[in-house]
Parts: structure tokens; sequence; C-alpha cells
């Protein structure tokens, strides 16, 4: 049972992202909202090996599609849905700061990073740290002077531990090939 869905959304996943690669039939943005939401809903199975396969889809999904649009979707789910559901929006949010930082707007993070400070009290540890790891994505995105306002919500403990996040990301971006 559990390889057949992990099958069926590594189908889903390829087949409609293939689909809007080379075609220029708009027709299935229409559903990007609706596919995205049940992709974030296969995260409910608790199966490692589905998880997974959402997981590889989420930069596909974050470099195929506007920030404006991933993010405007995320909100709700950030804020309303539970775990595991929003562990998933924060990795696909984290993933979206990643692949398009110049198309995020202020209003845009204001709004999501509420959301995101909130989970980052979450009980379950998973989703502390996707949430820690999101503010730490969109930091790095924007920088700490844009993104300062939007962390205010946080407590000073968890603005301590998501400064060490930021310098380990950054002496880690510095190491790499690519870094800076």
């Amino acid at each position: 049972m559990c390889e057949t869905r992990v099958v069926t959304l590594e189908t889903h996943y390829y087949v409609h992202l293939n689909h809007w690669n080379t075609t220029n039939d708009y027709q299935w943005l229409e559903y990007f909202d609706l596919i995205l939401l049940k992709l974030m809903n296969a995260y409910s199975a608790l199966s490692k090996e589905v998880m997974r396969a959402v997981d590889a889809g989420l930069p596909h999904v974050a470099d195929k599609h506007s920030a404006e649009q991933v993010l405007t979707l995320l909100k709700p789910v950030i804020r309303t849905r539970g775990y595991p559901i929003s562990l998933c929006a924060l990795k696909l949010a984290a993933e979206v700061a990643k692949a398009r930082p110049h198309e995020l707007t202020d209003e845009t993070v204001g709004s999501l990073m509420q959301g995101v400070a909130q989970l980052a009290d979450h009980q379950n540890s998973a989703v502390r740290k996707a949430a820690v790891f999101c503010m730490v994505a969109f930091t790095c995105a924007l920088g700490e002077t844009r993104m300062k306002p939007h962390l205010a919500l946080l407590s000073v403990s968890k603005y301590r531990l998501l400064q060490v996040y930021i310098s380990k990301n950054r002496s880690e971006a510095s190491k790499s090939p690519g870094g800076s």
C-alpha cells in the first residue's frame, strides 16, 4: 500500500512538472493549489517513504512557481494545520526562499513569519527545527536587516538559536565551492 502511494506521488510530481515544463498548455496551472495541497496532505500518512517522495519534489515546486503563488498558499497552512502538514509547508517555504529570493516581498514574508514564529515553539521537535531552518533560509535570502522586524515575535532564546544557525549556514556557504 505504502509503496503504491510513493510511486503514485512520484509519478504525480514528475508528470505534472514535466507537463508544465515541456508544453505551453497552462491548463494545469489552474490546479496548482489543489495539487500542492494534495501533496502536503500526503504527509499525513506519516510514512518515511511518502515524506521522502514529497520532500524530493519540493525544490522542483519552489523552482517552477512564483514565490508569491506558493507562499500565499502556504500562509494559512502554516498558521492553521497541525503536524505533519505544517512540517511540509515549512520545508517548502524554505525551498522557495532559496530558489526565488529576488521575488520575496516584505509584506508576504511578514505575514508568513507570524506563523513560522509560532511553529518555532511547536511541541514536535521536527516542526521546531523546520521552523528555524525556514527562518534561516529567509534571513539568508533577504538579509538580516530586512528580516529583523519579522523576527521580533521570537523569544530571546529562539532568536539566539536562529543567529547560531545563520552563522553556521554562512560558514558552510563560504566553505562550499560555489559559496561567496
